[in-house]
């Protein structure tokens, strides 16, 4: 008697595909090719690392190169360059102090022949001018950037905080100047530049320039006149309100003081630029009333 199939008989071919998918020549040449490349990537590693180490001394040896005799003498011929140029401004800026002091004796001297009351006369303009130096009782107030605690904080308030709320910006300089002259003050300086006709207050991004001079916070208003009279005249004003104003709402500092004695220091910028002597007659020679050009500035 015959013995019956298995029923699985037929399943055997797609049970080997199943299990061994790739031919054994197949797999055979993957395995193959897989031990090379391990056995390459092993021989590899040393190699890469020899040619690091190779690249990274030639990189170290041309910074040093570089900095050491290049940038080492660069920085040292910049400093001496510094040193030297502020010592030649120290010497010339005492020359010129020197020259102003001899101007002003030769200036006296020649107005003593026309008599004691054009002494005076002369010393008097150039004290309202502000060419010369001023001395004298008066008011003294100190703008400052708000502090980080009393900044004011964006969103609250009912509305968002601008990011210069809390900096004295060029119009509080303005407007306090502007209101000092307008209570009486005789003289004014900012962080002892003195203000004269001819200077301007401007914005510069986030500087303040004074006849193109930046200023560093806090700012020093100084202001000479009655030291009562100027404070009660300023706390009265529109320039008084408003410092008041932005001290409360943005937190910029603010200090007022009466001082017995303040110096300002004469605006040596100024210069003649139109007048000359007249003639004989009192007039200009060839009765030419036109001034120079404008180009050309004419000295006392």
């Amino acid at each position: 008697m015959t013995a019956a199939p298995r029923r699985d008989a037929s399943m055997t071919l797609l049970a080997e595909v199943m299990q061994r998918p790739l031919d054994p020549g197949y797999a055979a040449a993957a395995e193959a090719r897989r031990a090379g490349g391990a056995a390459t990537g092993r021989r590899r590693v040393p190699l890469t690392i020899a040619l690091a180490v190779v690249a990274g001394a030639i990189a170290a040896a041309a910074v040093l190169d570089l900095r050491l005799p290049g940038l080492v003498d660069q920085h040292d011929l910049l400093t001496t360059q510094v040193e030297q140029r502020t010592a030649e401004a120290e010497s010339l800026q005492q020359r010129l102090e020197g020259l102003r002091v001899e101007i002003s004796g030769l200036q006296d001297a020649a107005l003593v022949g026309s008599g004691a009351g054009s002494v005076d006369q002369a010393r008097r303009l150039a004290l309202l001018a502000g060419s010369a130096a001023a001395v004298g009782p008066g008011v003294e107030i100190t703008l400052d950037d708000a502090s980080i605690t009393d900044a004011p904080v964006p969103g609250e308030g009912g509305g968002e905080a601008d990011d210069d709320s809390g900096r004295v910006l060029a119009r509080d300089v303005v407007t306090v100047v502007n209101g000092l002259w307008a209570a009486g003050a005789e003289a004014v300086a900012v962080n002892d530049h003195r203000l004269t006709s001819l200077a301007a207050i401007r914005a510069a991004g986030d500087a303040i320039l004074v006849d193109f001079r930046a200023l560093v916070p806090p700012y020093r208003i100084t202001a000479i006149g009655d030291p009562q009279d100027l404070q009660i005249a300023f706390a009265t004003s529109a320039a008084g309100t408003y410092l008041a104003g932005i001290e409360q709402n943005f937190g910029v500092q603010v200090s007022i003081s009466g001082r017995s004695e303040l110096e300002m220091p004469g605006d040596q910028g100024l210069r003649l630029r139109y007048a000359r002597p007249p003639g004989p007659t009192g007039v200009a020679p060839n009765d030419a009333p036109t001034p120079p050009p404008t180009d050309q500035e004419v000295s006392p």
